[in-house]
């Protein structure tokens, strides 16, 4: 009778270490999921261009792990880096309710305006997909968007930034040739 007690009192304490260690889990994954949601809105803050630079006051520090510190540095250094090719090169870009992103270009050869191209991508699996473009004929587009994916498993946004700059430096070249050959 002793043996079947203390079995009995072994389960017991057994059944009440896994239901302890459930509750656990389910607050682990809890708290995962408040994570992910956070991070959601903090991304949809940055992209729409509404982030104040305030804390919500509801957020633990302590919860926001090594990774999600990187992921959102690597997020703002991104939208700086494009921020700074539209202010250096004329590059801007616009989100549509669509999810495509319209790159335009607008180069100015001898001081005067020689239109606006644009360049159409949809942003896929941390990459950007091609849709269109209304450059010059002339320009290499598609080759240099080739060039562009296969050096995708650098960091995107340096590819990106070097396919727009490089398809920007072509049609400025092309258009500012057709004004030389004009003007002789």
């Amino acid at each position: 009778m002793n043996q079947v007690l203390q079995e009995y009192n072994r389960e017991k304490k057994e059944r009440e270490r896994i239901h302890k260690e459930e509750k656990k889990i389910m607050l682990l994954q809890q708290k995962m999921e408040n994570l992910e949601s956070r991070e959601k809105a903090f991304l949809k803050t940055i992209n729409t261009g509404e982030y104040s630079g305030t804390t919500d006051s509801s957020m633990d520090v302590a919860e926001l792990t090594v990774y999600n510190i990187e992921n959102l540095f690597q997020i703002c250094k991104s939208k700086q880096k494009l921020e700074s090719l539209a202010l250096m090169y004329g590059i801007t870009a616009w989100k549509h309710e669509n999810g495509q992103i319209h790159f335009t270009f607008d180069p100015y050869i001898r001081g005067q305006h020689k239109g606006a191209y644009i360049i159409r991508m949809m942003p896929n699996q941390g990459k950007m997909n091609l849709l269109g473009h209304s450059l010059p004929h002339a320009v290499p587009v598609h080759k240099l968007y080739a060039k562009y994916t296969e050096d995708a498993s650098k960091d995107s946004s340096k590819t990106l930034a070097t396919f727009l700059d490089t398809s920007f430096r072509w049609s400025q070249g092309i258009k500012s040739e057709k004004s030389n050959i004009y003007s002789n």
